[in-house]
């Protein structure tokens, strides 16, 4: 499997969430019988949740003019409690589970606050048999009645494109005094628009036609870091024991967990050169230099990524 353009999707996708003001974890727990649960943990950021809310206000006075003698549809109905209570909505989150595998169910949700003053929400899901579970290793954007951060699961998106699309990840799951987990990583495809896409390219001094000043340039990038600040997203998988074996290379250090993948596209952005050194990576096409590269401690706190087809877990 081609995997070399890992970094390109990576970064392609975190700057094509809408506002990029939001921290989400989704979290795979399996027990010793292959049963357990997924949970997805959405903090969002105080400019989400003004923009999530002006947008709901301007959404509130698109009806038109009232014609007489017909009841107002908004009177009628309970006022909005904003964009959490929104993306708490059990009838949603409930619909989610089942585009999450057969037998996978909805349990809970509940509002959180971080220390730091952020509001959240987090869903929590159960499952009876992990192998009918479809994880899907694109993050979804926190908007009007959707759970940011949770996995989509096939079909989330709009028509068989979006179905394509998202290529979830399964898997396989063996029963015994020492059970054996594996997790079946999707394929990385390439960007659209082929090799180059999502390259950022060298530009000279000054300004081409349709291009940017050093000086624009570093008012983008000032805009970049104001906008994806506070963007983060994790896929984890917990264990049910301790891990006693396996290939995975992000093993947490109480090793019962492990990371698929896990970006802080504001802590990169905040220091140039690692922006840089992780721009350089969309070329290598070497796979061992590739781990390597994205190994090194100053990166690996920031970008954390299963590059293997597989990975495999024992644990008791």
């Amino acid at each position: 499997m081609a995997r070399t353009m890992v970094v390109g999707v990576l970064l392609i996708s975190a700057l094509a969430v809408m506002g990029g003001c939001f921290d989400a974890t989704t979290e795979l727990y399996v027990t010793k019988n292959g049963s357990g649960t997924i949970t997805s943990t959405v903090y969002l950021s105080q400019t989400m949740m003004t923009m999530l809310g002006d947008m709901d206000a301007a959404m509130g006075g698109m009806g038109g003019p009232k014609k007489e003698g017909v009841p107002d549809k908004a009177a009628t109905k309970p006022a909005k409690k904003g964009p959490l209570a929104q993306m708490m909505d059990k009838e949603k989150l409930a619909k989610k589970a089942a585009e999450m595998g057969e037998g996978v169910t909805f349990k809970s949700v509940k509002e959180l606050k971080h220390k730091d003053g952020r509001m959240g929400v987090q869903a929590v899901y159960e499952f009876k048999d992990v192998t009918k579970v479809k994880l899907s290793m694109e993050m979804d954007q926190p908007k009007k009645g959707r759970m940011g951060g949770a996995p989509k699961g096939p079909g989330a998106g709009e028509g068989e494109a979006a179905k394509k699309k998202d290529r979830p990840t399964r898997f396989e799951f063996q029963k015994g005094p020492t059970p054996k987990l594996t997790i079946l990583m999707p394929e990385m495809k390439k960007p659209e628009g082929g090799a180059e896409a999502g390259k950022a390219t060298t530009k000279p001094a000054g300004r081409k036609p349709g291009g940017k000043t050093p000086e624009e340039e570093a008012a983008a990038k000032q805009m970049m870091k104001m906008m994806f600040k506070d963007l983060r997203f994790s896929i984890r998988v917990k264990v049910e024991g301790k891990i006693t074996k396996t290939n995975a290379v992000h093993v947490n250090e109480a090793r019962n967990g492990l990371t698929l993948l896990m970006m802080d596209l504001g802590g990169i952005l905040g220091d140039e050169k690692l922006a840089k050194e992780l721009e350089a990576l969309e070329g290598v096409k070497d796979m061992n230099m590739l781990k390597a590269k994205l190994n090194k401690p100053e990166l690996k706190k920031f970008v954390q990524v299963e590059l293997g087809p597989k990975v495999e877990v024992e644990f008791r």
